[in-house]
């Protein structure tokens, strides 16, 4: 049903062309990997990204957020975006308050037509599911509503988590104007 106009990857550092690149105070090199994608029933285009935000560089995290935010912007022109990803911070914190800066990025959480649903957290660290800890987000911008978001747990038969972070799910639709 989607077909993909354009794709591309970015690397999160000083130098977001330059391969392996491992920026500011990151432990690792990071990346965001985007699609420009076409609906061939309606028509709709709409760009993609998915990111994961460094674990321990608080910088590596704000700047990745500036600059992920800038990037995708100038990438998405007049097209709706959706930006998912493991951010690897918290709501109240400087990489997502550099993700949001000037409205241009909206949290699906908060922008939900329901009330989100699932355990109040994304992380568990492969123990347990730590309460409010919601550090994996799906950001939205243009013509799309956000009709559903939930955090999934879904573990082994024997209680395991199958990752250190739990899904997050939206049902998000573009807005035929």
């Amino acid at each position: 049903r989607l077909e993909a106009l354009d794709q591309g990857t970015f690397w999160l550092s000083e130098s977001p062309q330059q391969v392996g690149v491992a920026g500011w105070d990151a432990a690792l090199p990071r990346t965001c990997t985007w699609m420009i994608l076409r609906d061939k029933v309606s028509g709709a285009s709409m760009l993609v990204a998915n990111t994961h935000f460094d674990h321990r560089g608080s910088v590596a995290r704000r700047e990745s957020g500036k600059l992920v935010r800038r990037l995708l912007r100038q990438r998405a022109d007049d097209l709706p975006l959706i930006l998912l990803g493991d951010f690897n911070c918290e709501a109240d914190s400087d990489p997502y308050r550099a993700l949001t800066a000037g409205g241009h990025l909206v949290d699906a959480r908060s922008a939900s037509r329901t009330a989100p649903t699932g355990p109040p957290s994304t992380w568990n660290g492969f123990q347990a599911i730590e309460s409010c800890r919601v550090i994996d987000h799906i950001f939205i911008h243009g013509s799309l509503d956000v009709l559903a978001l939930a955090t999934l747990d879904p573990r082994t038969d024997d209680g395991r988590f199958a990752s250190d972070h739990l899904p997050v799910r939206g049902l998000i639709e573009v807005r035929q104007n």
